[in-house]
């Protein structure tokens, strides 16, 4: 117990004596004018320019800041993991309401799309899942324009 009050004194001191030095705060130089400073100024520096004197500079630093690493894609691939994982349990779930003669089907239509996949590189898949998605959300807004001319509203 005696131990265990020395240790908790020591490291509330330690606090205190970390958080007593530690500021972010910047001292303003005398004889200056009230100049912002960082995210609030006009002027920012782009290497050795300033953007506004050359305004590519900045467009080329703020493209190299969002670069996307190995790991972004790692991160994109887990999350595709998940998805996949996820509609495996969906058509789990699925299967377990299936008559024997729905499950039949389902396995041959399955077998059909996955010959199909197997067939196509990824390039190719993504754009037509692009041009599935274009087309999905035309239809659904003209659906809805369709709805809207019907009813007058």
């Amino acid at each position: 117990m005696k131990y265990a009050v020395i240790i908790a004194v020591v490291f509330a001191v330690g606090l205190l004596f970390v958080g007593a030095n530690l500021s972010a705060d910047a001292a303003k130089s005398s004889g200056t004018k009230n100049q912002q400073f960082g995210k609030g100024s006009q002027i920012q520096v782009c290497g050795t320019h300033f953007c506004a004197s050359d305004p590519s500079l900045k467009k080329h630093v703020d493209h190299e800041k969002n670069k996307p690493t190995q790991d972004d894609l790692r991160a994109l691939f887990n999350r595709m993991d998940k998805i996949h994982k996820q509609h495996q349990d969906q058509l789990l779930d699925k299967w377990r309401l299936m008559t024997n003669a729905e499950r039949v089907q389902f396995i041959k239509q399955m077998n059909e799309m996955m010959t199909k996949m197997e067939s196509i590189d990824m390039a190719t898949h993504m754009e037509q899942m692009l041009v599935d998605q274009h087309d999905a959300s035309h239809t659904k807004m003209k659906d809805q324009v369709h709805k809207k001319t019907k009813t007058g509203k």
